[in-house]
């Protein structure tokens, strides 16, 4: 982490100029992997305007860093559904709060959970 990136908002910030509109609760990919449709993209782009376009300029510069951009690396991967996915609805994220039981914090930059009663 040769930024000294603090958390995934913090790179949203410093690194690509960006914040997600503010729900409480933020949406992730893990795993690397993921389906979207294409006028996601393009809706991405037209919605932003050009902040849109700035942003994949800064994450196409931040991770051509050839094999340093390890921590930012996994920062994107948890960004693409935040980028390319609605928001909760009120009811979505009342429901959602309802149902936690404890945030457990993490030292690590990129980790951290939330336990959910069932």
């Amino acid at each position: 982490n040769t930024e000294k990136y603090e958390h995934l908002q913090d790179f949203h910030h410093r690194a690509l100029n960006y914040s997600f509109p503010p729900p409480k609760y933020t949406p992730v990919c893990y795993g690397g992997s993921f389906a979207i449709h294409s006028q996601k993209i393009v809706n991405f782009f037209r919605s932003d305007g050009s902040k849109g376009k700035g942003v994949m300029e800064r994450l196409e510069h931040t991770l051509s860093r050839s094999g340093q951009a390890i921590i930012e690396e996994l920062f994107v991967e948890r960004s693409w559904a935040g980028f390319f996915s609605e928001p909760l609805s009120a009811v979505q994220e009342s429901k959602l709060a309802s149902d936690i039981k404890e945030i457990v914090p993490s030292s690590k930059p990129t980790a951290g959970q939330i336990k959910i009663m069932f």
